[in-house]
Formats: C-alpha cells, sequence, structure tokens
C-alpha cells in the first residue's frame, strides 16, 4: 500500500511519483574534503543575503552541492518540500562552515527534529540523504517525524520496495488473512524493518532483527505487524518458524521487585477475583504497579492498601496531576515511543489512572479484603479540572459512508 500522496502508485495529484532509489548510487569520483572551499563559502553567503539567485547558486557550489545533485536527481523533481530541504542542507553547510561530507550525527538529527513547517513537509528527503551518505541510523526516537514507507521507497526504489511488499502480502493472502487486516499497519512496520536492517531482500529479515523492532520503543501496532510479517516470511520460508508475539513471556512479565510484596499481592488477587473485561483488568492492574512504584520511591512505609488513609488518597491523586509519560513505569510493562516520553499525559490518561485506582478500592472494601478508612467514592474522584477538560472524541468516518448518512437524512420524511 504505498503511503505517499494517494492510492495510485504510478502518479499522485501533483506530480509523477517515481523514485528509481539511490542505493546504487557510486561516489567515488567525487572529492569527500568535509573542509567548505572558501569559494563556495562566499557564494553560499552572497546567496543567503540573497545576492544572488537561487537558481544560480549549484553552479557557484561544485564540491557542496555534487553529492546532494547526484542523489537528488533521484527523486521527484518540482516537489517543493524536497526542493527547500536541500536548501536547507546549503544553509547548514554554510553556518557549520563544512561540506555535506562533515555532518555528523547531530547535524542530521537537528534536520530531522527541526518543526518548522518549511522543513518538516521535507523530512522524508533528508533522512534518505542522512541515511545513505552520513549513514545515520533508523531510530524510533525520529521514526514518527515522516512517512517510512516512503523513506524506503526514495532509498531503495519504488519498484523494488513494493515488489518485495507484494511477495510478502501475497503469503499472507494464501495464508487466509484479508485485504483489510494485511493493509492496515502492515505496510508501515516492513518499512521500519527495512529502514532498520537497511535491506528489502526478505532473507535480511530475520527472527532476531523482528524481535529487535518490536521491541524497540516503536508504537505496539509495530510490534503486533511484526507477528505478522514472520507469518509471512515463514510461509516464503525465509525464515524457519512465525513468531507468537502476542503470548510470547517477554510481553506478560513485569519486574516488581522495587514494590512491596504486599501490594503486589493485593494486586494481582485483585486482578485474578475482578469480573469485569480482562482488557480493563490488565489496564487496571498496570496502573496499579505504578501507584505501586510511587509508594515504594515516596512513601516506603505504605506497603499494603490497608494501609491507606485520607491523606494518602489525597496525595494519590495530586501525583497523577503531574505525572508525564514514562513516570512511575515498570520494567517490563510495555514500550513507549521515547519521543514521547517526559510530555504530560492526557487528560483521558489521568482520568484513566483515577478511575482504575478508585475501583481497585472500592472492590477490595467491598469484598473486606481491608478495613475501610476512606471513602474511595469521594476521596478518589475525578477532580472537576480533570472532568471540564475531557471533551467529545468523535471517531473518523470514511467519506462514502458519511456521503450516504448524509443522502438518508436528506431523504428522510415525516
Amino acid at each position: 500500500m504505498p503511503c505517499f500522496f494517494n492510492e495510485n502508485r504510478s502518479q499522485s495529484p501533483r506530480l509523477k511519483w517515481d523514485a528509481p532509489g539511490i542505493v546504487d548510487l557510486d561516489f567515488s569520483d567525487i572529492d569527500r574534503d568535509p573542509r567548505l572551499p572558501s569559494l563556495e563559502r562566499e557564494a553560499l553567503s552572497a546567496w543567503m543575503s540573497k545576492k544572488v539567485q537561487r537558481k544560480n547558486i549549484t553552479a557557484n557550489i561544485p564540491k557542496t552541492y555534487a553529492p546532494l545533485g547526484r542523489i537528488w536527481g533521484r527523486f521527484p523533481q518540482g516537489y517543493q518540500p524536497a526542493e527547500r530541504s536541500w536548501k536547507e542542507i546549503l544553509f547548514h553547510a554554510y553556518r557549520r562552515d563544512r561540506t555535506i561530507w562533515g555532518f555528523d550525527h547531530e547535524d542530521w538529527s537537528a534536520f530531522l527534529r527541526d518543526d518548522r513547517r518549511r522543513v518538516a513537509h521535507g523530512r522524508q528527503f533528508l533522512f534518505a540523504t542522512a541515511y545513505f551518505i552520513g549513514g545515520y541510523k533508523y531510530t524510533p526516537e525520529i521514526s514518527n517525524s515522516f512517512r517510512s514507507c516512503v523513506a524506503a521507497e526514495l532509498i531503495f526504489g519504488r519498484a523494488a520496495y513494493w515488489s518485495m511488499s507484494d511477495r510478502l502480502e501475497d503469503g499472507l493472502e494464501e495464508l487466509g488473512y484479508k485485504k483489510s487486516e494485511r493493509r492496515r499497519h502492515f505496510s508501515n512496520a516492513l518499512a521500519k524493518l527495512v529502514l532498520e536492517t537497511r535491506s528489502i531482500d526478505p532473507s535480511d529479515f530475520t527472527e532476531e532483527a523482528l524481535w529487535k523492532l518490536s521491541e524497540r520503543g516503536h508504537a505496539q501496532t509495530v510490534g503486533r505487524q511484526c507477528g505478522k510479517i514472520s507469518h509471512a516470511l515463514a510461509y516464503k520460508g525465509y525464515i524457519p518458524n512465525s513468531l507468537r508475539m502476542r503470548v510470547y513471556e517477554k510481553y506478560q512479565t513485569r519486574d516488581t521487585g522495587e514494590i512491596a510484596p504486599e501490594w503486589v499481592a493485593m494486586a494481582t488477587r485483585w486482578r485474578r477475583t475482578s469480573t469485569i473485561g480482562k482488557p480493563t483488568r490488565v489496564s487496571t492492574y498496570g496502573t496499579l504497579l505504578k501507584i505501586g512504584l510511587w509508594l515504594a520511591r515516596t512513601h516506603p512505609k505504605v506497603r499494603s492498601p490497608a494501609d491507606w488513609d485520607v491523606t494518602t488518597a489525597a496525595e494519590a491523586i495530586a501525583i497523577i496531576l503531574e505525572m508525564c509519560v514514562g513516570d512511575y513505569a515498570v520494567p517490563g510493562s510495555g514500550r513507549v515511543p521515547p519521543h514521547r516520553l517526559g510530555k504530560p499525559l492526557m487528560v483521558n490518561s489521568r482520568s484513566a489512572i483515577i478511575s482504575h485506582l478508585r475501583r481497585f478500592f472500592h472492590d477490595i472494601q467491598i469484598w473486606g479484603w481491608v478495613e475501610p478508612r476512606f471513602n474511595p467514592r469521594f476521596h478518589l474522584s475525578t477532580p472537576r479540572k480533570i472532568l471540564n477538560q475531557r471533551g467529545p472524541n468523535p471517531r473518523v468516518i470514511d467519506e462514502p459512508i458519511w456521503l450516504k448518512l448524509v443522502w438518508a437524512a436528506t431523504a428522510l420524511q415525516p
């Protein structure tokens, strides 16, 4: 499934989307000296001060532009974000007083993390250049900054990449996967695997590479898609057996060594006793371990739910209101994309944590496991500040379905 402009692989609404790839380019005849010649520095200075027209700058900086011109000649022509991207590289070369061969990992990272609008739309072109020239490694930190499948097309070639992808998807179809099940998130995960292994040869997609991708901090959907990829690889004979990632022990084991055993025992007992749905039980159990880790670090004397009182409940609400992504995370509790770490929790996440804690104490008090010392419905109620910030979260409706609903509504008669 193409990831660029629309579902037509051969052409986009703006330009003919054709990317032959850059992996076969040869730079043996190009000077790789990182030092920026004085004449080219003067030319860049005049260009930046608008004394020289932009269309004439490339002829005045042959050493600096040589590798860029060769790479960007393989990219789609006439696409404005792409043109802005290589101009940003020239700006950076002038500011750093070095050619592209002198760019280090931090230089390329600065491009890929730049939030300016004129740079953001061309990140996949910048990444492809950094990936090929600078040996830049594909990491979860920058994986959500651009479309991975577009970057894979630019680097390895559109036809070659989708030929490999189609072979694996055909294998899934023969195994009985529906088209919707194959298309959803599959292309994104496969592109990430290609970029991490730096290859589009399925024989390089080893079991170790699949586990590495699933555990590196990408979104959980990537980990689930790695299982589908392994099914296709095993069916085609590239790996001996498919991987069962959803039930693998790594995803169920959590390190609770830092948490008081009494707290863990009560949380586990509640999880095994409660009759609510399994997803809610699992998420509530995760919340309880998070709270248990907070208690171990800030209130070591509070080792069991029986030790809680009104003050403890109030402090728990206060810390939840200040929590950020990654705070009090129990080792083995799940993969969080690194770019989200340290950011404030969403309002709905805070509300869910409070709801889980309130449910837990309500149940264990009703069941007589602990002596009631406070009222969970009152002392662990969701603050009005959170309730006021919660808004509607409507689902996105496909346009054809929406048009049918509109037509049906207009055709209603009393």
